[in-house]
């Protein structure tokens, strides 16, 4: 509370004016004695017991001094006291109307039955002016009432005595509304995706290699044996390629887009206009069941400036059929003609080839032996699901005397994957005796 009541003395009004007089007084003295010093007066003391001393121009030297300072102090008076009197005026002032504009604002809000609400800025009321002027709007309507309960009754003509008003309801304190602003962030923004470069090609004279006739070699479409493609490479560009360049050979199994094998590339030092060359991958890749898609790309790196750089691909689409999938040959009603022959008749062989399997097989050999030995291959196209073929060998044998054995298999070099691989054969016996 002390340090407060200082606080209050040394931000006074009167406090600064008296500090700003005594500070301009000071100034005035310094720069007197300043001047006395200039004029060489050391002595002026000295002139006090000299006062009767009337100098040539009647006058007392040091009457003059002291009349000048006295002079300068009561016009420093005047002035501050003026000035202070007229900062207090007008400070009380503006208070009054600060207090009537409110009183008046506030009374005609609470009139209009705005309620107990006051919207201001929450930094322009602390909450001590909040409770003074919920009070002060109070205490108007208890008088407002007052006021209007005697005049009723006068105007009535009674006696009695008024009846005290009702006590004011309770007002809460005014609800201050703070706006506030929401920042909505913008969404991120889509990623940029740039697409890779075109590769440049060449407007004039340059070679174009390109891969051509894909094919699979080596062995049937069987699952678990090793498969060998080739393709050719051909310069079809009005240059020779010079430089040299690598091919490729990738297998996507379940043809799904993905490269699941990719074999070693191959180079070629160089290949002249018009000319071509074949590349060959042995043994590549081990057959699974399904469809797959195997597909060579010559100039890999792009180390070629062609005239076309979108026609260095070919693709092979193949199936190799499961065991539940496959096909089934069978080789069913052999016979021979004639079929008791003599010594030294020329014998003809009959059979039927049938696929007994759920898809159609592919194409392949059938095989005849006697005792053994190989007398022919004959080559049937692909079957369907319930197709026979009938295969015949016409006086390919001279028969000997002797009992013999004839056998007769479809599929004889095993190139097709079968449901059962066990039937494929069909044996017969005969004899031819002596004349």
């Amino acid at each position: 509370m002390e340090f407060e009541a200082f606080l209050d003395i040394v931000d006074s009004p009167r406090t600064a004016t008296t500090i700003a007089a005594f500070a301009f007084l000071t100034s005035l003295y310094v720069l007197y004695a300043q001047n006395r010093l200039r004029r060489g007066r050391r002595k002026a003391h000295a002139d006090f017991f000299h006062l009767p001393r009337i100098t040539l121009n009647g006058t007392f030297p040091i009457f003059k001094d002291l009349l000048a300072l006295g002079a300068v102090a009561i016009l420093a008076g005047v002035f501050f006291w003026g000035t202070h009197s007229s900062f207090i005026a007008h400070a009380k002032e503006n208070i009054s109307m600060g207090v009537r504009f409110l009183k008046v604002e506030l009374t005609a809000d609470w009139r209009a039955g705005l309620g107990d609400t006051v919207v201001v800025p929450a930094a322009d009321m602390t909450a001590t002016q909040d409770a003074a002027v919920v009070e002060g709007v109070v205490a108007l309507e208890e008088g407002n009432a007052s006021d209007t309960s005697s005049s009723e009754s006068v105007a009535e003509g009674k006696d009695t005595e008024a009846e005290p008003p009702p006590p004011p309801p309770k007002k809460s304190a005014p609800v201050v509304e703070v706006k506030k602003e929401v920042l909505v962030m913008p969404p991120d923004p889509a990623p940029i995706v740039v697409p890779p470069p075109p590769v440049p090609e060449s407007a004039g004279p340059a070679p174009d290699v390109t891969a051509v006739t894909l094919s699979h070699y080596g062995a049937a479409l069987i699952p678990g044996t090793p498969l060998s493609f080739s393709v050719i490479i051909k310069n079809i560009g009005d240059a020779d390629a010079v430089d040299s360049f690598n091919t490729r050979l990738s297998i996507d199994e379940g043809n799904d887009g993905s490269r699941n094998v990719t074999l070693a590339e191959l180079e070629t030092l160089s290949l002249k206009k018009g000319d071509q060359e074949t590349k060959i991958w042995r043994g590549a890749w081990f057959q699974k069941p399904g469809t797959h898609r195997a597909e060579v790309c010559t100039d890999t790196a792009n180390a070629l400036f062609e005239l076309d750089e979108k026609n260095n691909c070919v693709s092979l689409v193949f199936t190799v059929q499961g065991a539940e999938t496959s096909g089934d040959l069978i080789a069913s009603n052999a016979a021979m003609l004639p079929a008791a022959p003599a010594e030294g008749n020329p014998v003809s062989f009959f059979v039927d080839v049938k696929n007994i399997g759920v898809s159609r097989t592919s194409g392949s050999y059938t095989r005849l032996k006697i005792d053994d030995t190989l007398l022919g291959n004959y080559r049937i196209s692909s079957l369907s699901v319930g197709v026979s073929e009938k295969v015949e060998w016409k006086t390919i044998w001279k028969a000997t005397v002797g009992d013999h054995r004839y056998e007769i298999c479809a599929d004889g070099n095993n190139e097709v994957f079968e449901t059962d691989e066990s039937n494929n054969c069909t044996v017969g016996t005969f004899s031819v005796p002596e004349n």
